[in-house]
């Protein structure tokens, strides 16, 4: 539906129906996960991240992807394998050492 009809019915061309695929393929995700989370707190109790950890989280992420933006810039014409693994490699640098720094208890094990 998301990926055929509503870019007719949006009149908008049918490549964005690949975007709207993905951005409906995300909102079940996370109703499913919500409804999976309400499911648990009632057997089992509050379930949940600590106080800010979410924030550091996706902070570290954001700030990792726009790195991994400028990298991607900065290597252009090369192969793109290389390209893939040097942009990868720097979003995961970034990424593990911001965590660490922020003081994600998990990237302090790893």
């Amino acid at each position: 539906v998301s990926a055929v009809w509503l870019p007719r019915l949006l009149q908008v061309d049918s490549r964005w129906g690949i975007a709207a695929l993905t951005a409906a393929s995300g909102l079940a995700g996370w109703l499913e996960f919500l409804l999976l989370r309400r499911h648990i707190q009632g057997r089992i109790g509050a379930v949940g991240l600590p106080e800010g950890l979410a924030t550091r989280v996706w902070s570290c992420a954001v700030i990792a992807a726009a790195v991994a933006v400028l990298v991607v810039r900065a290597v252009q014409g090369m192969h793109p394998v290389v390209i893939g693994l040097i942009v990868c490699g720097a979003y995961g640098t970034v990424y593990l050492g911001l965590t660490r720094w922020t003081g994600v208890d998990r990237a302090r094990r790893a």
